[in-house]
């Protein structure tokens, strides 16, 4: 095998990175990624759905998640706001007073503490 870069230092994951036939090929990429453990859960804004019109006055926003502490509502990355239990899910009463696109996050903290986001909800006010 001849090395054409003396500069490049020879290690295990290079060495067996060459071929049989002794022509280099890339060596695998071994840097390792710290990955949050995401919670055992999953929170789901269920309405308004991604899109719907919603007029103006009272909406009740509702969330789909089990086995949490509570779930937090922002609308426009808004200030948080508590949902209430009803029904087996959590709702904000929320009252809508101008036309336009709202982005809705909901939030919730499980019985271990970790924090778990919905995806972001949008939706026009008409």
């Amino acid at each position: 095998m001849k090395i054409t870069n003396r500069n490049k230092k020879v290690t295990a994951e290079f060495a067996t990175a060459v071929t049989a036939s002794g022509s280099e090929t890339k060596p695998v990429a071994t840097k390792m990624r710290r990955t949050a453990e995401k919670p055992p859960y999953s929170i789901e804004i269920q309405y308004p759905q991604e899109g719907e019109k919603v007029y103006k006055g009272h909406y009740a926003v509702r969330v789909d998640i089990q086995n949490v502490q509570g779930v937090q509502l922002s609308i426009n990355s808004g200030d948080w706001q508590s949902c209430r239990e009803a029904s087996g899910h959590y709702w904000y009463d929320w009252y809508p007073s101008e036309a336009g696109s709202f982005r809705i996050v909901a939030r919730a903290t499980g019985p271990d503490g970790r924090e778990a986001k919905s995806t972001i909800r949008t939706c026009k006010v008409i």
